[in-house]
């Protein structure tokens, strides 16, 4: 978050996110945001597991979600958006590359609390967006 003030709604608990929180949800979390101010502002970052080059869909697991203020998180997050700004020579191998460490710092950070098994098969997210999509 870089500026202003925003509720967040994980899995029906509210948290407050201002700037230089750092709020991770994984995907199968129902999730909304509300601006609390009128000049928020923020990054949002979306990532596939199954599209690093490392096998980090298989040894980390993540929490449903975390809010943080981690500087290694942010830097590494900062990162990604001049990498993916500038876009240099390699940049997509570097951005992969942060990204996991973003995954793994989040690992580290969660310390085992709520760490549900990741759903690889997709079917419960496809059940999921069926439901949006009919809404």
């Amino acid at each position: 978050f870089i500026k202003g003030a925003t509720c967040a709604i994980c899995n029906q608990e509210k948290l407050v996110c201002n700037p230089g929180d750092i709020l991770f949800m994984n995907s199968y979390c129902f999730h909304s945001l509300e601006n609390i101010s009128s000049d928020c502002e923020y990054y949002c970052f979306s990532a596939a597991l199954d599209l690093f080059q490392t096998d980090v869909n298989k040894t980390v697991t993540l929490p449903s979600y975390l809010l943080t203020s981690d500087k290694r998180v942010g830097y590494n997050l900062d990162s990604v958006a001049e990498e993916f700004k500038i876009k240099h020579f390699g940049y997509e191998i570097l951005i992969s590359s942060l990204m996991t460490a973003v995954l793994v710092y989040i690992n580290r950070l969660s310390d085992g609390k709520d760490k549900p098994a990741l759903n690889h098969s997709g079917q419960n997210n496809d059940k999921i967006r069926s439901a949006i999509i009919y809404k």
